[in-house]
Order: structure tokens, then C-alpha cells, then sequence
């Protein structure tokens, strides 16, 4: 994609590097998304061990910017779980598609993107329990629902 709508570039510094993003883009951008993930709303907040499962996704892929440095822009950046930042991986909708008119828009296609993943290797899963003749834990189905909250 060679030009980005205009709310990628809209409003805040540039985040230049990986020491100034840990420095002062990391709590602003965490805060702004309110402690969870915009994706699936897996909440941060409550210990260690989730924030630490805690990650910062690129809503336009990184690998669509020619200067990295652009696609560290705040407006570009946003609080996600391990779990769905994997599963969105390069995750972009085709050039023209009005997902692209707002980060929020495009947020709620990368969810749609991420239930269907998320839905898919549930499918692999559970086959593979029933191999090993395993019944699927409780948490398990919670990977079913993904929040829509829209941000």
C-alpha cells in the first residue's frame, strides 16, 4: 500500500525508537487502550503474568512501511495479547476496502480476522485432544468470544 489514511500520521510524535517506545510511548499507548487488548479485551491490569502476555501491535502492518519509524506513529500503535497479535500477524484488508476510512474500523476488521484464526485453531485443538483422548479445559472456550467494543 503505497499512501496510509490519513489517521495513521494524525496527532502525536513518532515513536523513533525501541528505548523511547519503552520509555514514554509504551504507558501512554497502554493507558489510551485502557489496560486491554483492543482486539479480544484481555485485561493487563490485574497482575504481572498477564501483563507480561501483554504486547504492542502495529494496526497496519510494520512490513507495509518503508521507513519503520512511520509505523511506530501512536495512532499506529496499539495494547494487544500475545495471543491476538500472532494470530492478526500481517493481517491487512484489500487496498479500497472501507475498513481503511478509521483505526477504529480497521481495528473491528482485524477482530473479524482474528475470530475467524482464533475459531480455526480451536477447530485443530480440540481434534487434537479428542486424539489424545483429553477433554478440552474450561479456559478453553472462553477463546470463543471476542469482544466488538470498538476503539
Amino acid at each position: 500500500m503505497a499512501r496510509f489514511p490519513a489517521w495513521v500520521f494524525g496527532g502525536g510524535p513518532t515513536i523513533s525508537t525501541a528505548s523511547d517506545h519503552a520509555q514514554s510511548g509504551w504507558p501512554s499507548i497502554f493507558k489510551r487502550d485502557r489496560y486491554q487488548c483492543i482486539y479480544c479485551s484481555r485485561g493487563f491490569s490485574h497482575d504481572l503474568h498477564e501483563l507480561l502476555g501483554s504486547t504492542t501491535d502495529h494496526i497496519v502492518p510494520q512490513s507495509l512501511f518503508g521507513n519503520p519509524r512511520e509505523a511506530n506513529h501512536p495512532n499506529n500503535l496499539a495494547a494487544s495479547c500475545a495471543v491476538c497479535n500472532n494470530l492478526k500477524g500481517n493481517y491487512r484488508p484489500p487496498e479500497g476496502d472501507p475498513a481503511w476510512s478509521t483505526r477504529g474500523s480497521l481495528v473491528q476488521k482485524a477482530r473479524e480476522h482474528i475470530a475467524a484464526a482464533r475459531a480455526r485453531k480451536l477447530i485443530v485443538y480440540r481434534r487434537h485432544l479428542a486424539d489424545a483422548d483429553m477433554k478440552p479445559t474450561p479456559d478453553c472456550h472462553a477463546m470463543e468470544s471476542v469482544s466488538s467494543d470498538d476503539n
